[in-house]
């Protein structure tokens, strides 16, 4: 089970905290709200400190999500072992 907070359409930025798993039903879901208009171009932080798994679909969606813009926080050691990224791993957010 994947919780989502889901923006306010009047917010121009949002921050959305995930907590649970990445996965299945879930990615989709998530897609969802990374294809918001309103929400790209940076204006989307998702906070990842509460997830404790990402299946492979979980990581490629979260991999496009990132080249869109979408800015992940709190990022666990172990996701960012998954996307196979090393720059931020020290924070534990990209940019």
């Amino acid at each position: 089970m994947l919780r989502i907070n889901h923006p306010d359409p009047s917010e121009r930025a949002y921050t959305s905290h995930l907590e649970g798993r990445i996965m299945g039903p879930w990615v989709a879901e998530l897609e969802q709200l990374g294809n918001q208009p309103s929400l790209s171009d940076g204006n989307l932080r998702l906070n990842l400190a509460n997830v404790d798994f990402v299946d492979h679909s979980g990581a490629e969606l979260l991999r496009r999500l990132k080249a869109r813009g979408v800015i992940l926080l709190d990022c666990p050691a172990y996701i960012l072992a998954e996307l196979e990224i090393v720059h931020g791993a020290r924070t534990g957010q990209f940019t």
